[in-house]
């Protein structure tokens, strides 16, 4: 039996175990919220990545996108030095961030890159670029080897645009001071797409063969000056470096009607590429340049299964491409 100094001790020690206790439970319940928040703030930084300072993406730099989205913060450059994927690339303010996209990179952007009112200064480089979203930006030039895709619509805001090999787009948007260059390769509207032109837009230079192909877009719409010539000056350029605007014969009347100005090279500099079963062509279709403007009726069987019909307009037909 116990007395009651040992009594009073035992109670004592259990005190002071149940006080220990409690202190454990403290001390683990904070941990446990600290990394509780910490967690949560990794998930927050992984979702969106805060483009404060000029950011690398390579084998060696880090943050690598993955699938996350990027924002830029400040008007800072993000360069793609290996094949990167994110959810969106937006930006905070209208006309900052540059996205660089170096040789044989691509950059795949599953969202969108710049949004209406806050578009990307600048995406330059000679890598490759493949969005499922749109692309608002300043300034595009993509000069490489390698294809590159936009899914969404491409909106072209102020600056000067100059793409090879960009191979088809889901719509595009080239507003009033915005000046874009088709230098090579063969870049085609999705179907349904939407064609809007306020600036100015260039298909070819000399030495390279361009194309632009409307044909599947739904609303054709020119205010601005479109040129289709392959050539420097009055130069010709050889017969297979061609520039060349594909259309339907409905969309032309669209390409120059109010403030809309459609201009085609000479010296076989340009060509206008009609797919149509009847082609109707008018007195001042087309504005001439230089040594005067032509039309490229192409297609499967040139004649015999076209029509055509001429309102005092002359027609040079080609051989199909």
């Amino acid at each position: 039996m116990l007395t009651r100094n040992a009594l009073g001790n035992l109670i004592n020690r259990y005190k002071a175990v149940l006080g220990k206790c409690r202190l454990l439970n403290v001390f683990g319940s904070l941990a446990v919220a600290g990394m509780l928040v910490a967690g949560g703030a990794g998930i927050a930084a992984a979702t969106e990545i805060d483009i404060s300072a000029d950011t690398n993406v390579s084998d060696v730099t880090q943050p690598d996108l993955k699938n996350d989205g990027a924002q830029f913060s400040a008007d800072k450059t993000l360069t793609i030095n290996e094949d990167a994927t994110a959810a969106h690339v937006t930006t905070a303010s209208d006309n900052t961030g540059s996205i660089v996209l170096n040789t044989s990179y691509t950059l795949t952007v599953t969202g969108d890159i710049g949004a209406t009112g806050a578009a990307i200064k600048a995406i330059t480089g000679e890598g490759s670029l493949n969005t499922g979203g749109n692309v608002t930006t300043n300034s595009l030039t993509l000069l490489g080897a390698s294809n590159s895709i936009i899914n969404g619509t491409l909106t072209l805001t102020d600056g000067v645009s100059s793409v090879k090999n960009l191979i088809k787009v889901g719509g595009l948007v080239n507003e009033s001071a915005s000046t874009l260059t088709i230098a090579a390769g063969d870049l085609v509207l999705s179907d349904s797409a939407s064609f809007t032109n306020a600036g100015t837009l260039n298909v070819g230079v000399t030495g390279a063969k361009a194309t632009l192909d409307l044909r599947g877009a739904a609303n054709v719409t020119n205010a601005g000056t479109i040129t289709v010539d392959g050539r420097s000056g009055s130069a010709p350029v050889p017969s297979d470096n061609l520039a060349t605007l594909v259309i339907t014969s409905s969309q032309l009347d669209a390409l120059h009607a109010g403030s809309g100005q459609l201009n085609v090279g000479g010296g076989d500099g340009g060509f206008v590429a009609f797919y149509d079963e009847t082609v109707t062509l008018n007195t001042g279709d087309l504005a001439d340049t230089a040594t005067g403007g032509k039309i490229a009726l192409l297609a499967d069987s040139i004649l015999g299964t076209h029509n055509l019909v001429l309102n005092g307009t002359t027609l040079k037909i080609a051989e199909s491409a």
